[in-house]
């Protein structure tokens, strides 16, 4: 459908209802605000971009005023990290002018930054609405990664990408919390969504919540012997399962009603949301729940964005294959860590967690000292998570696998939407010729931004590139994941509503060690999810116990002039 074609509009304008008059106001919208914006890109290339409309963005997405920054600052001190950048980055796409992530975070000032996006191209965008309809569309490369993950044809396979989590709190209103969930479906389309044998996914429509299963246990308590015997099974039940993606069924709800509370065990299949993707769903539930009402439809596509994306990344994708496929030729290999038995001999992988927290005083210790040396926190994080690699392998150049939550704010409510936007970076850790952690930590980061200039080719692409070269299988052995930035995965409204969260687990195929940060309760949760069985007895514990112990130390200065 032509969207600029004013005869659509007539015909629709005398009798706008449902469906149509949303997508008809929509349309309008879109149109007037792609024109706002293209105008705004050709003013914008005659009046250079000022000072006060820089500092302004950048306080907008720091949280801090605009008369705190002095333009002397490195912004790394105010917060600036990777994350923040690429929300700069994609706010100024919106508006027309493309600016490379690399370009900005190796040079955190605001001279540097004003330069650059005056000498930014402009690039005109769609006044047309993108439409994918509502027909099969391709999987991303993640995406795809997951899906034939969940087959058997590899080690370490026959694993669904999935998130579980358990609540528990002293009554909830179960009939409301059924119409609460279906609200937030009729909202994140993506929660409908059906994986088809040829490898494409469809969103079903008039979908119906089938309702949370309740399991009474009467007058069993939650803390007796039988009661955590109880959730001990319903934990190994449900914290590993593979949902029935090809029946469109990506998410469940299961309720234990024990003698003093409940616990509301959630699981999502990660084909479908992301990290922040878990928290919006959430957030969007308790808000149904507390609010009793419809949520506002989301205005965009999962499709229509893969869409957009497609047609308008096409120059820097190419610019970013050709970048990998000459680096590939010096890519170190991938971390080998000691083995008690091989992946292959595993036949049912069984992911374990180890957890520690840091508190606030220590986060902000952390923060203070990786600004001090003109680190982010998350490049701290991954430097510590190498050192460790490196002391257990006997290796000091190797790469692991980081997770990069890619969403580019280019069309309506992207920040708002419920799907799995991830890409993967393979990154090179090396500590060859480092002798503090400060070096380690700078040279670090330094790989860091060179390779996020180039992510538009998808980590998984670059994996298939080194296991054609290898005549490998396709592993990710050991993972990155930070949340560091993103705010608290619960926050205090799903905790109102849903009890406070305990037990979590996540699983990932052809994983086999997955490092993991987010922001928890004020302070950092760290969780390790591994399959424990691949590695001998006592490794992993003092793996973990040596990071966390790192972790400490670097809260003081003395200890980032060592290793």
């Amino acid at each position: 459908m032509n969207y600029l074609d004013d005869t659509h509009f007539k015909d629709q304008a005398t009798n706008p209802s449902g469906e149509t008059a949303i997508l008809h106001k929509y349309s309008q919208e879109w149109i007037l605000m792609r024109r706002a914006v293209n105008n705004y890109a050709l003013r914008y290339r005659r009046q250079f971009y000022s000072l006060k409309e820089l500092i302004s963005d950048l306080a907008n997405i720091l949280g801090i005023d605009t008369e705190d920054i002095d333009p002397s600052d490195s912004l790394i001190e105010w917060g600036l990290d990777s994350i923040r950048t690429m929300e700069l980055v994609n706010i100024w796409k919106a508006k027309g002018v493309t600016v490379k992530f690399a370009e900005l975070i190796s040079a955190p000032y605001l001279d540097a930054w004003l330069s650059i996006l005056n000498h930014a191209p402009i690039i005109q965008l769609p006044n047309e609405l993108p439409s994918s309809g509502t027909g099969p569309f391709a999987l991303t490369s993640v995406q795809h990664a997951y899906w034939i993950g969940r087959e058997n044809h590899f080690a370490l396979g026959d694993v669904s990408a999935h998130f579980y989590v358990e609540f528990h709190i002293r009554d909830l209103d179960v009939t409301r919390l059924n119409t609460a969930i279906a609200h937030m479906v009729e909202r994140h389309p993506m929660l409908c969504c059906r994986f088809l044998e040829d490898g494409t996914q469809q969103v079903i429509q008039n979908w119906h919540w089938k309702g949370v299963s309740v399991c009474d246990y009467g007058d069993v308590s939650s803390q007796s012997e039988e009661g955590k015997y109880i959730l001990l099974q319903l934990r190994e039940k449900w914290s590993h399962r593979k949902l029935a993606v090809e029946e469109g069924i990506v998410f469940d709800f299961n309720i234990s009603r024990f003698a003093e509370e409940m616990f509301i065990h959630f699981e999502v299949d990660l084909l479908v949301a992301d990290v922040l993707s878990i928290r919006i769903m959430l957030k969007d539930l308790a808000l149904a729940y507390q609010k009793q009402t419809t949520l506002p439809a989301i205005r965009t596509t999962f499709s229509d964005y893969l869409l957009w994306k497609q047609k308008y990344d096409q120059q820097e994708y190419e610019q970013a294959r050709l970048y990998w496929l000459d680096r590939i030729e010096r890519m170190p290999s991938r971390i080998a860590l000691p083995l008690q038995t091989t992946p292959e001999s595993i036949t049912t992988v069984q992911f374990k967690r180890r957890s520690c927290w840091l508190s606030h005083y220590h986060m902000l210790q952390l923060k203070q000292m990786s600004m001090q040396n003109g680190i982010t926190l998350p490049i701290l994080f991954t430097t510590i998570y190498g050192l460790v690699l490196s002391r257990w392998s006997n290796m000091t150049h190797f790469f692991i696998n980081v997770p990069i939550f890619d969403r580019q704010n280019i069309l309506p409510d992207i920040n708002q939407m419920v799907a799995d936007f991830t890409n993967i970076l393979v990154l090179e850790i090396d500590l060859r010729n480092v002798q503090t952690l400060q070096q380690a930590c700078a040279k670090q980061q330094r790989i860091f931004q060179e390779s996020m200039g180039y992510q538009s080719f998808s980590g998984v692409e670059v994996l298939r590139e080194i296991a054609k070269r290898n005549g490998g299988e396709f592993i990710t052995s050991a993972v990155f994941t930070s949340g560091i930035g993103m705010g608290e995965l619960i926050d205090e409204d799903v905790k109102v509503v849903l009890g406070h969260p305990g037990y979590m687990i996540s699983q990932t195929p052809q994983v086999w060690l997955d490092h993991q940060v987010v922001e928890h309760n004020g302070g950092l949760l760290i969780n390790w999810d591994s399959v424990d069985e691949l590695f001998p007895a006592g490794l992993l514990d003092d793996m973990f116990h040596a990071f966390e112990q790192l972790l400490l130390h670097a809260c003081e200065q003395s200890h980032w002039v060592e290793l």
